[in-house]
C-alpha cells in the first residue's frame, strides 16, 4: 500500500511536471494571451463538465481502457504495485471515471505558466488523493476486516459521487465565471 501510494503520487507529479512545463512553454510562446482569459475558459469548461457529470448533456470521454497487466506483479509486489501507482497516478492511461479530472489537468498546466513548483503540488496532492482509498483498504485487512463491503459500497453510490462532483464543478464554473473581468 505504502509503495502504491508513493507510485501514485511519483506518477501524479512526473504528468503535473510535463503538463505544468507545457504551460510555461505556452506563456512565453503567447505572452499576450492574458491570464483572466484562461480563467474564463476554465469557468466554461467547469459548467461543461458538470453538465456531463450531472447526465445533462454528452461529452465525449478522453480516456484510454488500457488496464496494467497482472504480470507487473511477477518479479515482485513491490516493484508491481509501484509501477502500477505510477501507471495510475498519471490518470491518463487508465479509465478515469470523473470529468473534473481533466479540469485538474488544465490546472496544473495553468499552474506551470507561474510556477513549476505548483503545478507539481497539484499533481501530488492528487496522487496521494489517489492512493487513499488503498490505504483504507490496507487498513482494513490489518484489522481483520475484508476491505470488500467499502469498495462496494463506493461502487454502489456512484451516481451520489458524480452528482456531488457535477455541483461542486457548477459551484467552480460559476465562481470562475463571476470573477472572469474583461
Amino acid at each position: 500500500v505504502v509503495m502504491y501510494t508513493a507510485g501514485t503520487t511519483v506518477g501524479a507529479a512526473l504528468l503535473a511536471l510535463v503538463l505544468g512545463a507545457t504551460g510555461r512553454a505556452l506563456h512565453i510562446l503567447l505572452p499576450a494571451v492574458a491570464y483572466q482569459w484562461m480563467v474564463g475558459l476554465f469557468g466554461v469548461v467547469a459548467l461543461a463538465f458538470a453538465l456531463k457529470e450531472l447526465n445533462i448533456v454528452r461529452l465525449p470521454s478522453w480516456q484510454v481502457g488500457w488496464q496494467v497487466p497482472a504480470s507487473w506483479m511477477q518479479p515482485s509486489r513491490t516493484f508491481g504495485n509501484t509501477l502500477y501507482g505510477i501507471v495510475l497516478g498519471t490518470g491518463i492511461f487508465t479509465y478515469i471515471p470523473f470529468a473534473s479530472f481533466y479540469l485538474l489537468l488544465m490546472w496544473e498546466m495553468a499552474a506551470g505558466a507561474v510556477s513549476l513548483e505548483a503545478a507539481v503540488l497539484l499533481g501530488m496532492i492528487y496522487g496521494v488523493a489517489r492512493g487513499v482509498p488503498a490505504a483504507l483498504g490496507g487498513m482494513s485487512i490489518l484489522r481483520g476486516s475484508y476491505p470488500l463491503p467499502v469498495s462496494d459500497w463506493l461502487i454502489e453510490h456512484l451516481g451520489w459521487w458524480h452528482a456531488v462532483n457535477g455541483l461542486l464543478l457548477l459551484l467552480i464554473g460559476g465562481f470562475l465565471l463571476g470573477s472572469f473581468v474583461f
